[in-house]
């Protein structure tokens, strides 16, 4: 089996960096907070995960190999579940740790092997979104829900058409039981014949048992990509997308903006490079937009009224309970991570890569325990690591049992060493759908759920 968007994490456009132990420039490209311990940050970096216990005053490195996956080639999907297990999407599969950053497993049944490229969260609700490939313009879409356990994942939902590429996923309000799906299918037909891959939303409002299409109108061919922003927390028929066209001669992104559940869609704000981040306040109240050249731009979700907020250079946007979080650029904004408390009035350093502390304290006997402490010095080397501090101790590790929730398993084989070993495609596709992947890899910089 060949995976969906497997190819585009290979080719995914990055910055190039100088020699050294990785093939990216060091950057933040993700923040995650934790619903169930506020001092719990999770930041997403080119070269693995960085870990706060303590509101971002100390950070720990946990190593891509640790998780499964190639820090060089993918930006993997990252969410926390209502019971503060920290669940992460790559491409061997669906790798999750209870204790919140230590003791990943892959989840095995169903579930092994499959391409998770992004995460959705509403209230406790947490649903996970594969997509693998099986054919030539042939997919196999499927939704996970986590357990009450939340380290475990069941599929649910109806089947969705097998010529439906799958890019993102968000959720209504838990009352709404709506359901969001963005991507691509081959309904329509381009030149010979060949499927299009025309933007499309599928829409369920009563938690996947239907599906229904909407077409996204103008967005067509392989060269522009639909990913859902947010469905409003107050309203579920205010849904927020982001449109990512880029060919050889032209870079247009865009945010579009529904009023009445993803029929129907108004452009709000656009710019002729990336609008790599995206946000949207916890009451639904405030939108944040930005870029790497963009800087940061804010409105009221009432009147889309936007105005520049900071020209910081921008990998990652998230609104925390009374906080703007912006991953920024360290080689050029002089940190990698900064926080606004003023709703964006200004916004303040939180954390460099120089102030790292040390690989992650997890326990010995955990994966990141096991793997990561030796690779510290190198990393650290190439970081040019200055800092002396003590990270907080873990929490004690939960009770976890092994169950088989139809076929979705929450403790399993330990992460492979990486998940870039092997070949990317197992068979041939068609030449569309090869260009089709090299576009979705703008998916993988998703932001976390």
């Amino acid at each position: 089996m060949w995976r969906a968007l497997g190819l585009a994490v290979a080719l995914c456009l990055v910055p190039a960096r100088e020699a050294g132990a990785h093939g990216r420039l060091p950057s933040t490209t993700g923040l995650l907070l934790d619903p169930t311990e506020p001092a719990h940050l999770v930041l997403r970096a080119t070269f693995g995960l960085l870990e706060s216990r303590d509101h971002g005053a100390t950070f720990g490195w946990v190593c891509p190999s640790a998780l499964g996956y190639d820090g060089d080639k993918e930006d993997p999907a990252l969410a926390f579940t209502s019971q503060g297990a920290l669940a992460v999407g790559v491409f061997d599969g669906l790798t999750v740790a209870p204790d919140g950053a230590c003791g990943f497993a892959f989840a095995e049944g169903e579930l092994a092997g499959r391409y998770f490229i992004d995460f959705a969260s509403s209230g406790a609700d947490v649903v996970a979104l594969s997509s693998n490939g099986v054919a030539a313009d042939t997919f196999d879409v499927r939704l996970w829900r986590a357990g009450a356990d939340g380290a475990t994942f069941e599929a649910f939902g109806a089947p969705l058409p097998s010529d439906f590429l799958a890019l993102s996923v968000e959720l209504g309000p838990p009352k709404s039981r709506r359901i969001l799906l963005s991507g691509r299918d081959g309904t329509s037909s381009g030149a010979m014949g060949t499927p299009s891959y025309a933007g499309v939303l599928f829409r369920s409002d009563d938690d996947g048992a239907t599906w229904q299409r909407l077409a996204l109108a103008g967005i067509d061919g392989v060269d522009e990509a639909a990913l859902l922003g947010a469905i409003s927390p107050a309203d579920p028929e205010r849904v927020y997308l982001r449109t990512q066209k880029k060919t050889d001669t032209e870079r247009r992104d865009r945010l579009l903006v529904s009023d009445d559940g993803g029929a129907t869609f108004a452009e709000s704000f656009a710019r002729d490079f990336a609008l790599s981040s995206f946000a949207l306040s916890p009451d639904g109240g405030a939108v944040a937009i930005g870029g790497e050249k963009a800087g940061i731009w804010l409105a009221s979700a009432a009147a889309l009224d936007f105005a520049l907020a900071s020209s910081l250079h921008v990998g990652c946007l998230a609104f925390g309970p009374a906080e703007l979080y912006a991953c920024t650029h360290e080689y050029i904004d002089g940190h990698a991570l900064a926080v606004s408390r003023d709703q964006g009035a200004t916004f303040e350093p939180l954390f460099s890569f120089a102030s790292l502390c040390s690989a992650a304290e997890c326990a010995s006997d955990t994966r990141v325990g096991e793997v990561c402490p030796s690779l510290w010095p190198v990393e650290a080397g190439e970081l040019s690591v200055k800092a002396t501090c003590a990270l907080p101790p873990p929490p004690p590790p939960p009770p976890i049992e092994s169950c088989d929730c139809h076929g979705a398993r929450g403790v399993g084989r330990p992460p492979a060493g990486s998940a870039g070993s092997g070949p990317l495609l197992g068979r041939a596709g068609s030449a569309p759908i090869l260009a089709l992947l090299v576009l979705a890899g703008v998916a993988r910089r998703r932001r976390v759920a």
